[in-house]
């Protein structure tokens, strides 16, 4: 549209939204919007496909009355149904174009109000938790552990106290 000379209040009224005097319309509204109308697609995740800034999305997106506030619960609402099908953050946030840390902040305040969707890691043998005293002591982290034992995180996290405070001589 730009390049066949439309002005903003032209390119506003094809895309069903009003232009403010002395503003300029993005040249990606259209995509922007046929993105955001796609579903699931983060306002970053638009800003980086097009290559725009995420104040020109969310104007966009503002002016064509979708609100960013709806987009994130429609967003939240994806996350947390593929959170409940099991999917690890990483392929989450693959799916919905977010970062794996955003998911893990959904899930996270979601199991706050909903033990149900909490995650517990599986529990761990006497000779893991052996492993993990012994490599601790070595001057491994909890991640290096987790790695190196194939156990999840979590459960390498929850126990290196319990194995401090043990091997200290107190209880």
């Amino acid at each position: 549209m730009w390049e066949a000379g439309w002005k903003s209040d032209g390119i506003a009224d094809v895309c069903g939204t009003t232009a403010a005097h002395g503003t300029n319309v993005a040249p990606q509204s259209q995509e922007i919007i046929a993105l955001s109308a796609a579903g699931y697609i983060s306002g970053l995740e638009i800003s980086r496909r097009l290559n725009v800034g995420m104040s020109t999305v969310y104007g966009v997106l503002r002016r064509a009355g979708l609100a960013p506030s709806t987009l994130r619960r429609q967003l939240k609402r994806r996350i947390l149904i593929l959170w409940e099908a099991g999917r690890k953050s990483s392929d989450i946030a693959d799916v919905c174009g977010t970062t794996a840390d955003y998911v893990m902040q959904v899930a996270c305040r979601a199991a706050m109000k909903n033990p149900a969707l909490r995650r517990l890691a599986p529990p761990l043998s006497t000779a893991e938790i052996e492993r993990i005293a012994a490599l601790r002591r070595e001057g491994y982290y909890g991640a290096e552990i987790a790695e190196l034992i194939d156990v999840d995180y979590a459960a390498v996290k929850l126990r290196i106290p319990v194995i401090v405070i043990s091997h200290s001589g107190r209880r």
